[in-house]
């Protein structure tokens, strides 16, 4: 993993202040299919949650992610 984040870094030099984990790789799968419309019954099984309460904070994220900033007006 640490072979890959500095690769990506050396590429997108951004990436060498943010932190990579296996976490991180998840988070950006869950977003990302949201994003593309899947539900969050499938998000829960392919992560392998238990509960889909834990799954639906990727969908409270994503709404955030989603709201325009206070400063742009």
């Amino acid at each position: 993993m640490r072979r890959a984040a500095a690769n990506a870094a050396a590429i997108i030099p951004v990436l060498r202040d943010k932190p990579i984990s296996p976490h991180i790789f998840r988070y950006s799968l869950a977003i990302k299919l949201l994003q593309s419309g899947v539900d969050l019954l499938t998000i829960q099984t392919w992560l392998g949650h238990a509960q889909v309460a834990t799954t639906h904070r990727y969908a409270a994220a994503d709404v955030e992610m989603r709201k325009i900033p206070d400063w742009a007006g």
